[in-house]
């Protein structure tokens, strides 16, 4: 017989609140610009704290050639993610506040090498058909 111990019997409310936000704008000459930006509250467990991060992201996207796109990234824009943790049970108390470097620069291409190409309808319809009546059988 394996019983697992309990930690606590006492009853407890944890607490936490994200918040996400995405946005795009569509520039002339086939430009994107997106933002994101998050932010999480402290939270509470039943002996541990987590402090509130906050995070902002941009995201640059410029058509090139026919079926090409430059991809430019900008992640956490203002150097303010960051993880901190506060422990206390049982009169051990543990605390840290960790800053990673998340800021980070990523450029990239990507080519579509099939955009363009032309999808018969009629086959498309045909399979999709096909499907119906092998679900209604």
């Amino acid at each position: 017989d394996f019983n697992v111990p309990r930690i606590s019997s006492e009853n407890y409310n944890g607490f936490g609140m994200g918040i996400e936000s995405s946005h795009s704008f569509y520039l002339p000459k086939d430009i994107e610009l997106s933002i994101d930006v998050n932010y999480n509250t402290e939270s509470y467990s039943l002996y541990s704290k987590y402090i509130d991060n906050f995070s902002t992201s941009l995201h640059l996207n410029i058509s090139v050639f026919k079926n090409g796109r430059f991809n430019i990234s900008l992640n956490d824009v203002f150097n303010t993610l960051d993880s901190g943790y506060q422990y206390d049970f049982n009169g051990v108390s543990f605390k840290t506040n960790s800053k990673y470097n998340t800021r980070a620069l990523t450029v990239g291409f990507t080519y579509n090498f099939s955009k363009g190409k032309e999808i018969d309808e009629s086959y498309k319809e045909s399979d999709i058909e096909k499907e119906k009546d092998n679900i209604k059988q």
